[in-house]
């Protein structure tokens, strides 16, 4: 019964380019990349893909709340996008595949990386919280805030549960 359950509300493994500004890689023991991603790419996808983004994500979205940290986000993003990634803890994704493409056009440091299986394990708030405040500032500049990022080829194991019980 949970494998019919499973598979019937199962969504399609999401592949997408990301661009990751002063990146950095290891290989060791499992390959990664690190760097800053802009706050507005991120929404896009929390946009195109919805709640499939978070799939393997154990807390999804606490919540828009008026005070502690969604309210943090928001003011942020309102009074200061450019402080973002230092008043930001970062966001955390996985994928079953995670390759560095072509390099952004104009930048020696920003890379498209492509993630197959992507999921969001940590910073599901962080994004969903400013997906809904740009909804409701649609004039709001938010070009400047970015977020540290961390992803994560955990491949076709089971990997990502360690990840995301580690970095929740």
């Amino acid at each position: 019964i949970e494998e019919a359950l499973r598979a019937e509300n199962a969504t399609k493994p999401i592949k997408e380019k990301i661009q990751v500004h002063k990146f950095r890689t290891t290989s060791q023991p499992r390959y990664s990349v690190f760097g800053l991603v802009k706050v507005e790419d991120l929404i896009a996808l929390h946009k195109k893909h919805g709640r499939a983004l978070y799939e393997k994500n154990i807390r999804y979205f606490i919540g828009a709340g008026r005070r502690g940290v969604n309210s943090a986000i928001r003011d942020t993003l309102l009074n200061a996008p450019q402080n973002f990634m230092h008043l930001n803890n970062g966001i955390t994704l996985v994928g079953t595949h995670v390759e560095a493409k072509s390099r952004v056009r104009g930048s020696k440091l920003s890379k498209n990386i492509e993630v197959l299986g992507l999921s969001v394990v940590n910073g599901a708030q962080t994004i969903s919280s400013a997906a809904q405040f740009l909804e409701q500032n649609p004039e709001a500049d938010i070009s400047s805030a970015q977020v540290l990022v961390t992803i994560i080829n955990t491949g076709n194991d089971d990997f990502h549960k360690q990840v995301t019980k580690a970095r929740n």
